[in-house]
């Protein structure tokens, strides 16, 4: 199987990306299904071929590199055969749940602040970017779980952190592994900056995170729609800027993310305790909140992503300073950042994407069409 080619940095629309990639994964379950050996085998390397997933080396040594007791781990995402760092937009609205408030200590994701400063979603109101992780998280564990069984690393007593959680935590009594019917989605709010040596040099020094209210928008001479970052008024009227101790003011349940929000998934990372993708909203464009189902708290296990500061593995981690006050450092524009011109905001000119199959017309002819199609890959 040919290799992709690799581009370091494009953002890429979730549904470019979700096109490219569900139908594989529905091909490789198909296969599963008609229990034919040779086609799962097929599948299940095409799959996997999603993600290129590679332990980060010290160029010098030759040996991995561990910083504070982290290892990282080089990730790629493959879009119509060509491997991208993990940028992508968002195109569909996501409902929201409500985030913690930091004085309820009832709430279990006050525990940790890993699992406070989320924004989460369901599967079924993720809409492409749901359907995209739901192909590449069977990738990242085949991939994980080979290099543990070809002893790449060890295991121990780590646990596996899937992208999306799709079985209840062992710490619920009463549905400790079984099947969650609505998969939580949960992206990070990071507090930290981009490292001054950062490969992205527009990036460098700016917010890993920004917010936006989506209602608040101006016009600026170019003629561009901006949005403004968040604010909350207090009860005696005054009004604040969102921070990370007043969010959850801003970002209540049925809150909406809105598209042209940016999710960037850096790297991954071997800790003490996990093995996990860091998955972390760039840029989140956010409504007020909107008629919205409930959640279930039982979901939440320990925080998703590690406490060591997140960045890709190809520079140092970021700064761990906390920044204080407002969330954007008076960064208000709705644009992606400025992109080097060799760059596109799409797959552009790349080989076209799978044929979009569901698994309830696939017959075994459309499996060997679809296996054609990706045996380039």
């Amino acid at each position: 199987m040919a290799k992709a080619n690799i581009k370091p940095f494009n953002i890429i629309d979730d549904k470019v990306a979700a096109d490219f990639a569900y139908p594989i994964y529905e091909a490789y379950l198909k296969a599963k299904e008609a229990g034919d050996e040779k086609l799962i085998a097929q599948f299940a390397a095409a799959v996997k071929s999603l993600l290129k997933v590679e332990l980060k080396l010290d160029p010098k040594t030759k040996t991995v590199k561990v910083y504070n007791g982290v290892m990282y781990i080089y990730i790629k995402f493959n879009v119509n055969n060509v491997y991208y760092d993990g940028w992508f937009r968002i195109t569909e609205e996501m409902s929201l749940r409500g985030m913690a408030d930091p004085a309820n200590k009832q709430d279990r994701r006050n525990d940790h602040e890993g699992t406070r400063l989320v924004f989460e979603t369901r599967l079924s109101t993720a809409g492409h970017f749901g359907r995209y992780l739901t192909a590449i998280n069977a990738a990242w564990l085949m991939h994980i779980n080979d290099m543990v069984a070809t002893k790449v690393f060890m295991l121990g007593k780590r646990g596996i952190k899937p992208l999306l959680q799709t079985h209840f935590a062992d710490t619920n009594l009463e549905k400790a592994g079984q099947p969650v019917d609505d998969p939580p989605i949960r992206l990070s709010l990071s507090k930290h900056k981009f490292p001054e040596k950062y490969p992205l040099e527009f990036l460098r020094g700016k917010p890993e995170t920004e917010l936006f209210d989506a209602t608040q928008t101006y016009v600026d001479q170019l003629g561009n729609q901006r949005f403004i970052s968040p604010s909350i008024t207090q009860p005696d009227g005054k009004v604040v800027p969102v921070d990370w101790n007043n969010i959850h003011q801003f970002v209540k349940q049925g809150s909406t993310l809105m598209p042209r929000s940016i999710v960037n998934l850096p790297s991954a990372s071997i800790s003490q305790s996990w093995v996990a993708v860091s998955m972390i909203l760039h840029r989140g464009i956010v409504t007020p909140p909107a008629t919205y189902g409930g959640f279930d708290d039982d979901l939440v296990t320990a925080p998703l992503f590690t406490t060591t500061p997140t960045t890709t593995p190809t520079t140092i981690p970021a700064d761990t300073t906390t920044p204080t006050g407002v969330l954007n450092n008076a960064v208000n524009t709705t644009t992606a950042p400025t992109v080097p011109s060799t760059a596109s905001t799409t797959a552009v000119n790349d080989p076209a994407p799978a044929p979009s199959l569901t698994a309830s017309t696939m017959d075994m002819a459309s499996l060997a069409s679809l296996m054609e199609s990706v045996s380039k890959i």
